[in-house]
């Protein structure tokens, strides 16, 4: 930055001498505080980013959360930008450089002190689904000795809940199940599908986002609380003031949602305080169907 600063100069004989000074002082002062403020960071007028984590496929991420960007961006009255990765290290390396002003998250995510602050997580209890097959004979969750799980990738917290479900039923993931480890949740379901795969491992919200494959129907296999909650933070460059204004959008989307035809049902988009988790115990008894009818994908 130039910092402007008046001199005399040899030859030169200046009246008033006060004024002179006071205007090196002036220029100082201007100086300096332009330095100050270029290095406090700030969005200006640049777009406002909205990252979400790669649990799905890109289209299935940018036909739900797109219509996010534009809602928050109305309300800020400024461009907010849908964005994500092709994988999830690469979705960290970019959190690691700051590419997002506002991101969706695992909560375990921001532990590595990554510069982000929660805003708001998912009211609704983080509820961990086995899913299986209707025609699968598997009766409960012990039945998957033998068979073959879908899990999530390690860096999604349900595919150590997973694991951890399976211990707590005395079931050893490394010995009694095959498992496998597929890119992302809509991908679990398609190799329950094909019947690569006799269950997979997904999310309640993951489930409405993916959708069932059409002409297969479902069976919830083991339903468990307590995994790790989806949180939106926000990064340095948002100040207090876009803060709030962004919290009151977000409490805002479930009822915004459902009025652009986002979701049918908005309940379980509400979201509360980040600071608070309810973990509920979990059960292992196979549930009713779930019949494509009644669980398609929430985005259109």
């Amino acid at each position: 930055m130039m910092v402007y600063l008046e001199l005399s100069m040899a030859g030169l004989h200046f009246s008033n001498r006060r004024w002179r000074r006071g205007r090196l002082l002036v220029a100082l002062l201007l100086g300096l505080s332009g330095i100050a403020a270029a290095q406090e960071p700030s969005l200006g007028d640049a777009p406002l980013s909205l990252g979400v984590a790669p649990s799905h496929s890109l289209v299935q991420l940018e036909g739900f959360y797109a219509p996010l960007a534009q809602y928050l961006g109305e309300v800020l009255g400024r461009s907010v930008r849908f964005g994500t990765s092709s994988s999830y290290d690469r979705f960290t390396t970019r959190l690691e450089h700051g590419d997002f002003d506002v991101v969706l998250l695992q909560s375990t995510d921001l532990r590595g002190g990554l510069g982000y602050t929660p805003l708001l997580r998912f009211a609704n209890p983080p509820t961990l689904l086995i899913i299986t097959r209707l025609d699968a004979a598997l009766g409960s969750l012990a039945d998957i000795r033998g068979k073959t799980l879908a899990v999530p990738p390690p860096q999604f917290e349900s595919n150590a809940a997973a694991l951890r479900r399976l211990r707590g039923l005395s079931i050893d993931p490394d010995v009694e199940v095959t498992v496998i480890q597929v890119a992302q949740h809509n991908a679990c379901l398609q190799y329950v599908a094909s019947g690569r795969a006799a269950a997979c491992a997904t999310t309640e919200n993951d489930l409405r986002l993916i959708g069932v494959q059409e002409g297969v129907d479902y069976a919830v296999l083991d339903r468990s609380r307590g995994n790790a909650p989806l949180v939106f933070a926000t990064g340095v460059r948002v100040t207090p003031a876009q803060r709030e204004r962004l919290k009151q959008a977000l409490l805002a989307w479930p009822t915004e949602a459902v009025r652009r035809g986002v979701t049918s049902n908005g309940d379980w988009l509400k979201l509360e305080d980040a600071a608070s988790e309810v973990p509920r115990p979990g059960s292992s008894t196979r549930e009713g169907a779930v019949p494509a009818r009644t669980a398609q994908a929430e985005p259109r």
